[in-house]
């Protein structure tokens, strides 16, 4: 956006006096409902100016409350927010036309987050399109999910599977992103062959824990429904046994993508 540190500066002076302690004696009541206080005596009363605007109400709070809905209805703010939605969603490398949909929803909405998301569900593409890979996290979750319901599920909770270890395997410990920009949105960085080999290992992992009785290409059918695909469907039931048929199927595109 265009912003600069000043405009930084600015902002941290507007927001003084606003918190999360809980010291209602010293705030403003009616704000605690939110989540949040504003303790007056706190506030730096002076102008500020952020992005070309003057800043300087009696009231601290309403000149906070002013700065951060201005900010959020910020054309820029709508472009930033717009991309990062469409990339997370849609595709690694969004269309401008997907980016300008949700942009334009955004502003109409003045950053209305129901209407915002329903527009991303518009906009996402067909099934046989997706390219979106799951980062490491939600794989582990959709490979649990798959097998919830069965007695794959029972196994890996009797077999005390750890979770946490898998995610380091994976490449993605729990709460460890290595930057506060968090993990990464681009396929690429998840796709590679060490990768590739850790999910597959983890696919064999739970499926080895699948009982004999257990038919892999029924719990495919109930899992994916529509979404299962020919090639899969039939990698699965050639598959020499049970096990293989469903590391084959955790291992699968339905599954690896979003």
């Amino acid at each position: 956006g265009p912003y600069h540190q000043e405009d930084v500066g600015a902002l941290a002076r507007i927001l003084t006096g606003w918190s999360l302690l809980d010291q209602p004696a010293d705030a403003i009541a009616d704000t605690a409902a939110n989540g949040y206080f504003f303790y007056p005596n706190r506030h730096d009363p002076g102008p500020k100016v952020l992005l070309g605007t003057t800043y300087q109400e009696k009231d601290g709070f309403v000149e906070g409350a002013l700065a951060l809905n201005d900010l959020a209805t910020h054309p820029a703010t709508a472009r930033h927010l717009a991309t990062k939605l469409a990339v997370h969603f849609l595709a690694d490398r969004p269309t401008p036309h997907q980016i300008s949909e949700i942009e334009s929803v955004w502003l109409a909405s003045h950053g209305n987050l129901r209407a915002v998301s329903a527009k991303v569900l518009d906009l996402l593409p067909d099934r046989d399109q997706a390219a979106k890979m799951r980062p490491p996290a939600e794989y582990l979750v959709a490979c649990l999910r798959l097998a919830a319901g069965t007695a794959v599920a029972e196994r890996i909770s009797a077999s005390n599977l750890v979770l946490v270890g898998t995610l380091q395997n994976l490449g993605q410990p729990l709460f460890g992103a290595p930057s506060p920009k968090g993990w990464s949105d681009q396929s690429d960085d998840w796709s590679g062959p060490e990768a590739m080999i850790q999910r597959i290992a983890l696919a064999h992992n739970i499926a080895v824990r699948m009982p004999p009785k257990e038919n892999p290409e029924q719990i495919a059918v109930n899992a994916l429904g529509p979404l299962l695909t020919d090639m899969t469907r039939l990698a699965v039931r050639q598959a020499p046994s049970a096990v293989d048929g469903l590391a084959l199927l955790l291992a699968s595109p339905e599954v690896q993508k979003r």
